[in-house]
């Protein structure tokens, strides 16, 4: 079942990223929950009482929805959880115009996953990306 999720299941998203390995995320607890919290939006898919995915995402609501940290554990990938929930999402925000996520360049299960549910690498339709890291 998918549903809307936000702070309040802290510990099972952390675990979700612990589990992704997305270490970096969790090692100031302050920023982290600020960044749920000022998520547009985050989908928790469960089984039961048991978070095993989520998906975030960041935007203007009209124009650019930044689709964020796509996550499944381990031992629930590769059964359809990822496709429902970036489908979940895309389909909140169907009038928005771009709909833009960022991936590891060498992941190749990654981009296989994105293009198979319809996205394009940047440079496929004639953009490109930076980026900045601080």
């Amino acid at each position: 079942m998918i549903k809307t999720i936000d702070a309040s299941y802290l510990p099972q998203i952390k675990r979700l990223y612990e589990d992704a390995g997305w270490v970096a995320y969790l090692k100031d607890e302050a920023k982290f929950i600020t960044m749920l919290e000022n998520s547009l939006t985050i989908l928790g898919y469960f089984e039961g009482d048991k978070l095993v995915g989520t998906i975030r995402a960041v935007g203007d609501q009209a124009h650019i929805l930044y689709i964020q940290d796509i996550l499944v554990l381990t031992t629930h990938r590769r059964k359809g959880i990822g496709s429902k929930l970036l489908k979940a999402l895309c389909s909140t925000y169907d009038t928005v115009r771009q709909k833009v996520l960022i991936t590891d360049k060498d992941d190749s299960t990654a981009h296989a996953f994105y293009k198979h549910l319809g996205f394009k690498a940047a440079e496929e339709v004639k953009t490109t990306c930076f980026i900045r890291y601080d």
